[in-house]
């Protein structure tokens, strides 16, 4: 075991509403703005998780992209600068970087963007011998090598050649990874006092969480989780 600590930090969001749309249409606005906040959070939760470097913009926290130690990372083969030159070598040579103890507690997974899925794995497995077209784009839950697919949009989804880039895809257990705490859940709130002028009112929203990339692995060995990352050249 180790010892994790988790600091609840505050996120918010703030929405101005004319006091006509609140007035005529309070109830569909109500649920229009509670999708929106929901998503907000949902997405900054998700930028912390992979891409926070410990900056304001993230609020201190630092995610995947930036945690993970030397050894978790895996390159992929010379010339494979794009995802569109990925070649089932690299995916299998990242696969083979995770410990072996990622393979429990619910197993690993992949985290691609969908650009970057349809680019490289999708491209992969059409090409591939023994699969159909409906095997693959017959929807659920997708798979690569045995393991579900999981889009994370905030991650990579450049498709032109990137040298030395990391972050292009991750596989791995983000169970045994890291852990994220939620210390209460939405709250909303609402005033007319920042937009009094306007006649408008002010949709204040706010969680507080924090996430803790624990098993980073060390400089020559990886931990629950490897990211692909892209050669020189």
């Amino acid at each position: 075991y180790d010892n994790v600590r988790l600091i609840a930090k505050k996120f918010g969001t703030l929405t101005a509403v004319s006091s006509e749309l609140s007035e005529d249409a309070a109830v569909a606005i109500g649920d229009e703005l509670a999708r929106e906040i929901a998503y907000a959070f949902a997405e900054k939760e998700d930028q912390c998780a992979f891409n926070g470097d410990g900056s304001s913009t993230y609020n201190g926290i630092v995610g995947l992209k930036n945690a993970l130690a030397a050894g978790s990372k895996y390159t992929a083969l010379a010339g494979n600068t794009a995802f569109s030159t990925l070649d089932i070598e690299d995916f299998m040579g990242l696969m083979a970087t995770v410990q072996s103890y990622a393979f429990m507690n619910g197993g690993p997974s992949w985290y691609i963007s969908r650009a970057g899925y349809s680019q490289s794995i999708q491209r992969l497995q059409m090409a591939a011998g023994g699969n159909t077209v409906s095997d693959i784009v017959s929807g659920g839950q997708p798979a690569f090598l045995g393991y579900p697919v999981v889009f994370t949009e905030v991650m990579n989804a450049t498709l032109t050649a990137q040298t030395s880039t990391n972050g292009l895809c991750y596989f791995g257990n983000l169970r045994m990874a890291g852990m994220m705490g939620d210390r209460r859940g939405i709250a909303i709130a609402q005033s007319d006092a920042p937009y009094f002028t306007s006649d408008q009112l002010a949709i204040r929203a706010t969680e507080r969480f924090d996430i803790n990339i624990h098993d980073k692995g060390t400089s020559s060995v990886s931990g629950a989780v490897a990211v692909l990352a892209t050669p020189a050249s």
